[in-house]
């Protein structure tokens, strides 16, 4: 058990530590530690094993000058070195990715070039790994090309969390190089009613300084984050509402709250943990007030003072009091009791388990169910705290690439009850007037083409743009030298301009379709074809035998390349483009969402499409695949004018057509 006085953080990690050095497992010449102390066997890896463990020893050596923490950060680095060679897993939380992190920090912190060897060894071992686009069926893409965690850390950084324990602080590298000394987020809470208007009156903004939000009531509110200079503390963020310079009332911006459900959780370890965190909120959610919550914490004491006068249990006080008061009774006689410690919200929490089964069985130990259905029980407890959103006026529920472990039916599942959840949310009417609201709004990440084919009109496409570095910043972040006092200073010359990769926004709904074309790609996209939103190059064919035949072709072209480096370059960013195959003529939805401009960026970077001229038939000659009964008239549309256009004109040029259409955008 770790203990120390509370507040005293030193006390609190030394406790950790000592720990950590006990449950270290002696491994031929190295240590080793496992997931948890009941298992048998040990892993090296970054996730939840010893190489999640040596930067822990690594930083504890450096703040307390302690070697025994140098030497077992050693002889762990000794038993990652060991396992690098035979490692499956190519990742950074579970392969030889992190295990390399670990090493190379060993090397750099210790000098030791034993582990700097092994981390270039285990670097060598990733590179032959790379088949020029990936590393294996489980290599793990853990940010992503554009941004998305940062998008969910920049909404965890401007709300509360709803169970008032905050795990993301603003640090430094939270602030960009090319930043003037600080960052700043901002939020825009549109259409408030009357109500909540009221409780945010000192953030209210006029309608004409948020022009693309709708009409109604708007609340701004900002954070700056200074960055510390070298050596010092970093200051606390500075708030500020509306157009004043600070906030006056923290409590109204508190009232927006969020639930954050992170990526790669492990939810059989998490069901299974004895914090009891989650299940304290669900039960005093359950339970209600403060009164409610003593007078149930009264009711299990009850039950424990009933249950301490047991047969057994007085039993065992008699074998232990027999001895003691014979121990005891030339001095001083003594004799003892067992009682339960008095029970409380948190204790009950902790003393509950998860379990689950296939409806009509027994409920079995959480580590016997699959992954996927675990994962989905621990939504379902994250969900269930979300009752408690109804003391905020808004709860922003953030989740991360909530697909790991589903298989499509059940991700289609879990999308739509996420959806009724939040449209439930708008229907709650608080019991007392001026009371929070408790609306909720779903904030999902995904790398999902299931998730992102249901629901395309609400996507909002993260893309990283290449944005070139302000030449004045960049001359400012220059240090130069004070030159001596015989020479003329000379102003510093500007270096060449660089660039950085940021992220930017496509909003589906902001893209300017057409009448009709945002129902048209509803029905268009499916699991397939929705990829073409996570690509930057895609080709758009007309039909699956042609998407079928160009793998084969660009395999045949590809390979007549003479060099080798830029063979195997080119088949990589062959085989990084989305083909779609459109399963028709109609290109005009596709294109438009991919290369429509909105406020500067546009999903994709290159199109191709690929179609072909087919004989055009005459208006007389009758079809002879039309053998039901007439259709109604539909209302002409512009697509629909379009498609009449190339059936009647002989001369009709599908490719003119298209570009023309292009460049009228």
């Amino acid at each position: 058990m770790i203990t120390g006085a509370p507040g005293d953080a030193e006390s609190l990690a030394v406790g950790a530590l000592e720990w950590l050095m006990k449950a270290a497992r002696d491994i031929d010449d190295g240590v080793a530690w496992p997931n948890t102390l009941s298992d048998e066997q040990v892993t090296p890896t970054l996730y939840s094993g010893t190489s999640g463990v040596l930067p822990a020893l690594l930083d504890a050596w450096r703040y307390f000058a302690d070697d025994r923490y140098a030497d077992m950060a050693l002889r762990g680095a000794r038993s990652v070195a060991d396992a690098v060679e035979d490692w499956v897993d190519s990742g950074l939380y579970t392969g030889v990715a992190g295990m390399a992190v670990a090493l190379r920090g060993v090397h750099r912190v210790l000098g030791d070039t034993a582990a700097g060897a092994s981390a270039d060894r285990a670097l060598d071992i990733l590179r032959s790994r790379y088949d020029g686009a990936g590393w294996n069926d489980w290599f793990e893409l853990i940010a992503g090309n554009a941004g998305k965690s940062n998008f969910i850390d920049a909404l965890r950084l401007l709300t509360d969390p709803l169970d008032g324990r905050r795990n993301r602080w603003w640090e430094p590298d939270d602030v960009h190089p090319w930043a003037a000394g600080g960052a700043q987020l901002a939020a825009v809470y549109a259409g408030l009613e009357d109500v909540e208007a009221a409780t945010h009156l000192q953030a209210l903004v006029p309608a004409s300084e948020e022009p693309d939000l709708q009409q109604g009531h708007h609340a701004r509110y900002s954070v700056t984050f200074a960055r510390p200079a070298g050596g010092e503390r970093a200051p606390r963020p500075v708030w500020s509402a509306g157009r004043l310079l600070d906030d006056p009332e923290p409590e109204a911006r508190r009232a927006v709250r969020h639930v954050y459900l992170p990526p790669m959780r492990n939810a059989q370890q998490e069901l299974a943990s004895s914090s009891g965190n989650r299940l304290r909120l669900i039960l005093a959610a359950e339970l209600g007030g403060e009164e409610a919550i003593k007078a149930f914490e009264q009711e299990q004491a009850k039950h424990f003072r009933d249950l301490e006068q047991h047969d057994k249990i007085k039993a065992v006080r008699g074998r232990i009091n027999d001895p003691l008061n014979l121990l005891t009774v030339g001095a001083h006689p003594q004799h003892m009791g067992l009682s339960f410690a008095d029970p409380t919200l948190v204790s009950i929490a902790r003393a509950l388990r998860t379990r689950m089964s296939d409806e009509g069985l027994d409920v079995e130990d959480i580590a016997r169910s699959g992954l996927g259905y675990a994962n989905l029980l621990y939504i379902a407890t994250v969900l269930a705290e979300l009752e408690a959103a109804r003391g905020a006026g808004l709860t922003l529920f953030l989740v991360e690439e909530p697909e790991a472990h589903l298989h499509p039916q059940l991700q289609n599942l879990l999308l739509e009850h996420l959806k009724s959840r939040a449209l439930q949310s708008q229907m709650f009417e608080p019991e007392t007037e001026g009371a929070p609201l408790g609306r909720i709004q779903v904030v999902i990440t995904t790398h999902s083409p299931v998730l992102a084919a249901t629901t395309v009109r609400d996507l909002v496409v993260l893309k990283r743009r290449r944005t070139p570095a302000p030449a004045a910043q960049a001359v400012q972040d220059i240090a130069v030298p004070e030159p001596p006092t015989t020479v003329p200073e000379a102003p510093p010359q500007p270096p060449e301009t660089g660039f950085a990769f940021t992220t930017a926004a496509v909003p589906v709904a902001a893209i300017p379709f057409a009448r009709h074309e945002p129902a048209k790609l509803d029905r268009y996209l499916d699991i397939t074809k929705s990829a073409m939103l996570f690509g930057t190059r895609v080709i758009l064919f007309e039909g699956l035998a042609e998407a079928l035949l160009m793998p084969a072709f660009a395999h045949l072209v590809l390979d007549a390349i003479p060099d080798e480096r830029a063979r195997t370059r080119a088949k990589a960013v062959f085989r990084g483009s989305c083909i779609v195959a459109v399963n028709g003529v109609d290109f005009t939805p596709y294109l438009r969402a991919l290369l429509a401009d909105v406020s500067g960026v546009r999903i994709a970077d290159r199109v191709v499409t690929i179609t072909d001229q087919d004989p055009t038939k005459k208006r007389t000659e009758p079809d002879n695949e039309d053998t039901g009964p007439q259709l109604p008239d539909t209302p002409t549309t512009d697509t629909a004018a379009e498609d009449q256009a190339e059936t009647e004109e002989s001369d009709f040029n599908r490719a003119a057509f298209l570009t023309k259409h292009l460049q009228d955008w």
